[in-house]
C-alpha cells in the first residue's frame, strides 16, 4: 500500500498551477456537496486483453505538485489493473 506522507513530495521552488488545475479546483470547490462529483473514471485493460472502465475518487493534488491524488476500494480487481 502506498504511503500517504506526502511531505517530501513538495519542491523548493514555489508552484505554478497550469490552467487545468485552476479549472479543476474551481470545479470541485463549486460541486462541493454533490457527492458524486469527484468520480472519475480510468480505462484498463483486463487479464484477457479487453478494456474495462474504472471508477475512482478524485481526492485533490498531491501536496506541493501538480499531480491528481486518487483513491479506491484497495479490494476491488480494478487495483491489480491498475497497477500494471
Amino acid at each position: 500500500q502506498p504511503s500517504r506522507d506526502f511531505n517530501n513530495a513538495a519542491s523548493q521552488a514555489p508552484l505554478v498551477k497550469p490552467p487545468w488545475r485552476v479549472l479543476l479546483e474551481e470545479a470541485k470547490k463549486r460541486n462541493r456537496t454533490e457527492v458524486t462529483a469527484s468520480y472519475c473514471q480510468l480505462a484498463t485493460i483486463r487479464e484477457d486483453g479487453t478494456p474495462a472502465n474504472r471508477t475512482i475518487v478524485f481526492r485533490g493534488f498531491v501536496p506541493g505538485t501538480n499531480s491528481l491524488y486518487f483513491v479506491t476500494d484497495g479490494r476491488s480487481e480494478k487495483v491489480k489493473h491498475i497497477t500494471k
